[in-house]
């Protein structure tokens, strides 16, 4: 019986540190986040995978409201 309310209180305590760290603020706005994962390596020939990493910049700067990364 003691061990189980140790686990409970255990329990407790580790959802509550959860809860409290994804409300915490990290400074930065996700709201109109994007990722892009690529992985062309796989279905195409090397030159194309070559030229699309070397297009890439100018094609994203295309992109309406696309801030470049320092």
């Amino acid at each position: 019986m003691a061990a189980s309310l140790m686990l409970l209180l255990v329990t407790w305590f580790v959802a509550l540190a959860f809860l409290s760290t994804a409300r915490m603020d990290t400074g930065v706005d996700v709201a109109n986040l994007n990722l892009v994962s690529l992985d062309p390596v796989r279905t195409v020939s090397a030159e194309r995978t070559a030229a699309l990493f070397t297009n890439l910049p100018d094609e994203l700067l295309r992109v309406n409201g696309f801030v470049p990364w320092r």
